[in-house]
């Protein structure tokens, strides 16, 4: 196990495989501007769009003693600020303004790729490496990466933190792996779902799951009267973008139907339930089809690894699919769901390969895809 053993040589050597293939290919796009080459063209004419809204108000910040989430925009591009206010006030006490955006964004690069290494670690221990360092090289240079990283956009950080936090986990370091889920979870609310690394062990290890909740439940209640702001200005897109409200978004804005940012959530959420039931309909109905299932679930549950793989990019991307439409750089969370997958996929057989296919097919075609033929 990964815990106190000594890193072997040849799984080191494997293991940088995709994390090198991101650092070369970023690094070759960052100091050539080449990311039209990539399919990623930059917003407003603006390289790190994203992170340029909170570096920006970062400065309005050590500007004006009085600014508050009320107070007029300050991005350069006239878009309302929508993240949590302490992202701004931390950033201005650290000094970093707009000045700084590109610095600040080589090191959230910097942390992507070393989130991307220990992914690629941990799919390749003790198993063969084959699969996993292949499945994880293509998932991990797929274009919801490049899109990520061009924008320079504040889920680099969360992606990162929920990453380091399973593997603070898998070394038994439980109170600090609850800490950081629980400041990922309140600085973008969907990382909640990798909560489920602390429930699967809440039978051996009950105060890391109460601790995560006591903070997260104290981290929303000092945000709470910013969280309808936060709402409000943040978009519901429908190109670039995956949900399970996705369809009912795009009918609700062609249409413009009333309640546009509400109903397209909810009859998402129905829809999801609606397809969750017929296909467990299915498989009760079909023992070949029970067995596939709980044969890939077994080989994911007994393994340490793979569960908590699994469920750290899961959980995320189950939680951002029924929270509304998101952009497809919130899919660089398929990344360990499909590590995770992938070592599972050395000890069965068909079904864990097709759900494999199916998430990479997602990471590679859904953000250059046509929002008509999604």
């Amino acid at each position: 196990m990964l815990i106190r053993a000594r890193v072997p040589l040849r799984t080191l050597s494997v293991a940088l495989i995709p994390s090198s293939l991101v650092a070369f290919i970023a690094t070759w796009a960052t100091i050539n501007d080449s990311w039209h080459w990539l399919r990623v063209y930059h917003a407003f004419g603006a390289i790190f769009a994203d992170l340029r809204q909170v570096t920006a108000t970062a400065d309005c910040v050590l500007s004006d003693a009085a600014w508050s989430m009320a107070s007029a925009t300050c991005d350069p591009f006239g878009r309302d600020y929508n993240y949590p206010s302490f992202w701004a006030r931390g950033f201005a006490i650290l000094g970093l303004g707009e000045a700084k955006t590109e610095q600040v964004a080589i090191l959230m690069i910097g942390a992507f790729i070393a989130a991307v290494f220990a992914i690629s670690l941990l799919s390749v221990w003790l198993v063969r490496p084959l699969v996993p360092i292949m499945c994880v090289a293509v998932a991990a240079v797929a274009p919801p990466t490049w899109l990520t990283l061009e924008r320079g956009n504040i889920d680099i950080v969360v992606f990162a933190a929920v990453v380091l936090g399973a593997l603070l986990s898998l070394l038994q370091i439980r109170w600090l792996s609850a800490i950081l889920l629980a400041i990922a979870s309140v600085a973008k609310i969907f990382p909640v779902g990798a909560a489920l690394i602390l429930l699967r062990q809440r039978r051996q290890h009950p105060r890391s799951l109460w601790l995560f909740l006591a903070l997260v439940t104290g981290g929303f209640a000092l945000i709470v009267s910013e969280l309808p702001l936060i709402s409000q200005r943040t978009p519901q897109p429908t190109e670039a973008a995956f949900g399970s409200s996705i369809f009912f978004q795009y009918l609700w804005n062609d249409l413009d139907l009333p309640f546009p940012s509400l109903a397209p959530r909810l009859l998402g959420v129905v829809l999801f339930a609606g397809v969750l039931l017929a296909l467990m309909i299915l498989v009760a109905r079909f023992s070949r089809v029970k067995a596939s299932v709980a044969e890939t679930v077994e080989a994911v549950a007994r393994d340490r690894i793979s569960a908590t793989l699994v469920l750290s990019g899961g959980g995320p991307l189950i939680c951002a699919y029924l929270l509304g439409t998101n952009y497809d750089y919130r899919l660089v969370f398929a990344i360990p769901l499909v590590a995770g997958l992938a070592r599972a996929a050395t000890r069965t057989r068909v079904l864990t390969s097709l759900l494999l296919t199916a998430l990479i097919a997602q990471l590679w075609f859904t953000y250059p895809t046509p929002i008509g033929i999604q």
